[in-house]
Order: C-alpha cells, then sequence, then structure tokens
C-alpha cells in the first residue's frame, strides 16, 4: 500500500465569551497531550513503518492487520479496540477521507500525507480514545510503530497523522481504470500489485488498502494513494 500519512482532523466550536472587567488572557494554540508522545524506532524502522501501513490500509477498508500468528491476543487487544472504533467512525461518516499527498519524511524514512476531518459526531472523548492508538500500537508491535502515528490536538483541530509506506513502480500504469503494475515498498522492498483507479467512487472489488494511482505513471515513479472501500464501492485516495 502506499506510504500514506493519515491525518483525522476535527473542528472544534468556538468557545463563549464570559463578561469581565478585565482582559483574558490570550489562550494558547496548543493544548497538552492527554496521551503518550510517539516514538521513533530505534532501528529496523522499515519494519514499524510496515505496520503503520497495514494500519493505514485497514482504516480505509483493507484487511485485518491482527490476523498474522506474531500478534499476541492480550497485548493488541487495545490496538485492535481503538483501530476498529477509529474505522467505524470513517465508515459512518464522522470521519472523510482526503488524498494522498507527495513524500515527505517522519522517523527519517519517506510518507505520503492523507487527512481524515471530522465534524463535530466525533467527540473530544472519541478523539482522544483514538488518539492514544498511538501508545496501544507500540503495546502490540514494539516502541517504533508510534513514530508513524503521531496525534496532534490545538484549539482550532485535532489530527492524526499516519505515515505508511510509499511504493515504487517497477512497471508503467498504462492510463486505463483498472489496469496494473508491479511495484515495491519502500519501508520493506516487499512487492506489492498498483492498481490504476479514479478519485471517483466506483463499484468495484478490487483490493481495499492496495497502492494505487489516478493517472499513467512510468516505471521507477512513487505511489502515495490507496484504495478506500465504502460498501461495493472503491476509490484512490
Amino acid at each position: 500500500m502506499s506510504h500514506l500519512r493519515f491525518s483525522v482532523i476535527a473542528l472544534v466550536g468556538a468557545a463563549s465569551v464570559a463578561c469581565s472587567t478585565t482582559a483574558a488572557p490570550e489562550a494558547s494554540s496548543v493544548v497538552e497531550p492527554l496521551y503518550s508522545a510517539p516514538v521513533c524506532p530505534a532501528d529496523s524502522a522499515g519494519w514499524y513503518q510496515a505496520q503503520a501501513t497495514r494500519v493505514a490500509g485497514y482504516l480505509l477498508g483493507g484487511p485485518d492487520p491482527f490476523v498474522e500468528p506474531e500478534h499476541d491476543a492480550v497485548a493488541c487487544a487495545g490496538a485492535r479496540t481503538c483501530l476498529g472504533n477509529l474505522r467505524s467512525a470513517i465508515e459512518d461518516g464522522r470521519l472523510s477521507a482526503s488524498g494522498g499527498g507527495e513524500k515527505s519524511l517522519a522517523c527519517g524514512l519517506p510518507v505520503a500525507t492523507f487527512t481524515l476531518t471530522a465534524t463535530s459526531a466525533l467527540s473530544d472523548y472519541d478523539f482522544d480514545d483514538a488518539a492514544r492508538c498511538a501508545a496501544e500500537l507500540d503495546g502490540c508491535w514494539g516502541a517504533g510503530v508510534s513514530g508513524f502515528f503521531l496525534p496532534e490536538r490545538a484549539v482550532e483541530e485535532r489530527k492524526i497523522s499516519i505515515d505508511p509506506s510509499p511504493v515504487r513502480l517497477l512497471g508503467a500504469l498504462s492510463g486505463v481504470m483498472g489496469s496494473t503494475a508491479p511495484g515495491v515498498y519502500e519501508s520493506n522492498g516487499m512487492a506489492t500489485t498498483v492498481y490504476e483507479w479514479p478519485a471517483a467512487w466506483v463499484a468495484s472489488s478490487i483490493p481495499a488498502g492496495a497502492p494505487c494511482a489516478s493517472t499513467a505513471l512510468g516505471a521507477g515513479a512513487f505511489v502515495t494513494k490507496t484504495i478506500q472501500a465504502l460498501g461495493p464501492s472503491r476509490r484512490c485516495l
């Protein structure tokens, strides 16, 4: 799947102003974090980013990232619950996903940017619960996955950035919807299939969480988008 960077953004209503004879101090634009700070991996960064890539794919409707036998059911219980809640919020419209961006860096590795925008239907409690996924992911896979899962909360927005791996094309995408080309994830060199698919929703059974592009691309190009599923429909996000 394409290296993604996921942001969850929720708008916060303007605070009411109380009457006072003295000027109130100017509010800080930053709220102190209510959860553990993300930790970049000390080594094997690509492995940890690969787990974040699987998480990002799952949130967009892709396969369960906890099915492999390496996961301890007890250690991963919290991560499974918070990611399931976050995926449900995307599916029921409390969070709306928007576009993969250009490559950037996180923890010294290339990443792309994805954004989830939340309406007021996402409560502060649910946002903070989702933000604590960072610590739960480290509890499941080991300290380092949270380096690619960054919660931020300010007065006017709350967001979580998730940084999956980009994919390098080994062949060309032809410019025809549904065409495919081989590629490899930058994080770990694992082979994958890249799909050419539109940004608009189209009914299809192509796999959610797979890397994608909406235009023709040549071999060697980098893909930073991912197939998102909503019911029977798919789009390249």
